[in-house]
């Protein structure tokens, strides 16, 4: 049911943003004295209107969108529906990404799939219209109110354009370093200003929805470094999947820093950064990954992938390993990521990965302190009142599911919760 992916060779050192009260963000409930414990109705899941699921959390690899239960296919069969947003004049804007474009469609010169297929569609699920296609086997943005796929053809530069709840066929940032939607409605954009042989010259720029733009941050970037952004995952119900820059205005971050006095690279680095930020310490939650020497650019990929953005522009709140040092258990957990001040002790566990007795063996015969034994540490679910975690990282499921309530500190009925994540394909 669960897959198997054992990281060997990490080094995960949480260290968190922020200070939060204990009635912003709840104690570990396996460690609470008495913790209530919510149906799903008492969580905002049960009956969805609306439930989306991201492909990280589905054993067949595709996303899925479902209306009042029923997983919706475009014509074709096609399920892989990559994002929706709900239309003023009722149903939806469906986002689909298959292998062939509609037959109704013009055909596009030179075209190959698979493309991305956007489609008005009724709240029964029936097809009212076809708006179009774009060619596209990259990344799907959901902003406010349209949304965008990459179709760049420029290795390590980003293209976007996309369509709107109207119809309406846009063009977004075009030959970026990166680009995501803001929640204003305008765009995060890092640029290249000028680059040689040695380092490239970024701007990191908040583009508002009437075009005027804003200066957040410049840097150098020694060309030999690693450095990208990219978006962490949440299944929604009863809300648009709107990616993380919009709900949070937060985005992961993956970078390794080229060290020119020793030739030599610094360790990997993930952290959820907050884009608007005019300072770089503000709404930053690092996560030291390894070595120089032994860690992959897959495995730095996949540690900010298990990491979380919930909450909201407000309050936005940051999920993910916990590792408290020495030998003691790797736990998960979350901390406010709208504290100014980075502070250790702001952690707050959920579950427990490893107990400490086999955090020892594991580091004392492995050397890893990073642990993904299987292909998601949670699944987050985000719903209009309330943001659930589901421990998901077990080898078996040999005891009940793990789900925790985050904005009001209560258990989640396992039985409950195991009902849901079945009907809707979240295994993986």
């Amino acid at each position: 049911m669960l897959k198997t992916t054992l990281l060997t060779g990490l080094v995960a050192i949480s260290v968190f943003v922020g200070t939060a009260s204990a009635e912003d963000i709840p104690v570990a409930p396996d460690q609470a004295a008495a913790v209530a414990v919510e149906t799903l109705a008492q969580s905002g899941l049960a009956q969805p209107k609306t439930v989306w699921v991201p492909a990280r959390y589905r054993d067949d690899n595709k996303s899925a969108f479902f209306l009042a239960g029923n997983q919706f296919a475009a014509p074709g069969g096609f399920t892989d529906v990559v994002g929706f947003l709900p239309r003023e004049e009722g149903g939806y804007l469906v986002a689909v990404r298959q292998s062939a474009q509609p037959a109704s469609l013009p055909s596009l010169a030179d075209a190959k799939g698979p493309f991305v297929v956007f489609y008005a569609v009724g709240q029964d699920g029936s097809i009212e219209k076809i708006f179009g296609s774009i060619p596209s086997d990259s990344q799907t943005v959901v902003g406010k109110n349209a949304i965008f796929v990459d179709s760049s053809k420029t290795s390590g530069m980003y293209a976007y354009s996309g369509y709107d709840t109207k119809g309406k066929l846009l063009t977004g940032p075009q030959g970026v370093r990166f680009a995501s939607p803001s929640p204003d409605g305008g765009w995060f954009i890092q640029k290249v200003v000028s680059s040689d042989s040695i380092e490239t010259q970024v701007v990191l720029m908040h583009q508002a929805e009437n075009g005027t733009t804003k200066v957040i941050s410049k840097s150098k970037i020694d060309n030999k470094d690693v450095s990208f952004f990219q978006n962490t995952t949440a299944a929604a119900v009863d809300v648009p999947p709107y990616t993380d820059s919009v709900r949070t205005g937060f985005v992961g971050h993956v970078f390794k820093r080229y060290k020119a006095t020793t030739s030599d690279f610094q360790e990997w680095l993930a952290a959820l950064t907050n884009l608007a930020a005019e300072k770089a310490v503000v709404g930053k939650w690092y996560v030291t990954v390894g070595s120089q020497h032994n860690v992959p650019l897959s495995h730095a990929v996949d540690m900010t992938r298990r990491m979380i953005v919930l909450g909201s522009v407000e309050k936005p709140i940051g999920a993910g390993q916990i590792q408290p040092g020495g030998f003691k258990g790797v736990q998960y957990g979350i901390t406010d990521l709208s504290a100014e001040v980075r502070a250790f002790d702001s952690e707050k566990p959920l579950f427990e990965i490893y107990g400490g007795g086999a955090n020892f063996f594991r580091q004392a015969l492995g050397g890893s302190n990073s642990v993904g034994h299987s292909y998601n540490d949670a699944y987050a679910i985000v719903t209009p009142t309330s943001n659930v975690l589901v421990f998901a990282n077990e080898v078996g499921r040999d005891k009940p599911w793990q789900a925790v309530n985050i904005n009001s500190g209560a258990k989640v009925s396992p039985e409950e919760i195991e009902g849901f994540l079945y009907q809707y394909g979240m295994t993986k």
